[in-house]
């Protein structure tokens, strides 16, 4: 499973949407906003830190770059 990209702007109601075969749209999950920082890093003021509203994946199995090209092309589309 690729990582998820995180996007801004986008607020869904239901958890997960799924936008077409292998492209799902999801709200963050608590492990997705949680990052370890060492402990004598000061704390940083919570707008430095980004905090997307959206994770897009896409997964599929293709042969040239193309297949990816298309497929990442229907996502924003849609």
């Amino acid at each position: 499973m690729g990582d998820p990209y995180p996007l801004d702007g986008i607020v869904l109601r239901p958890e997960t949407i799924e936008l077409d075969f292998g492209i799902t749209l999801r709200q963050p999950k608590t492990e997705d906003l949680e990052k370890e920082m060492p402990a004598y890093v000061p704390m940083a003021p919570n707008f430095l830190l980004p905090n997307p509203s959206a994770y897009l994946t896409i997964e599929f199995l293709g042969r040239a770059a193309r297949e990816v090209q298309i497929k990442v092309e229907r996502a924003i589309t849609t």
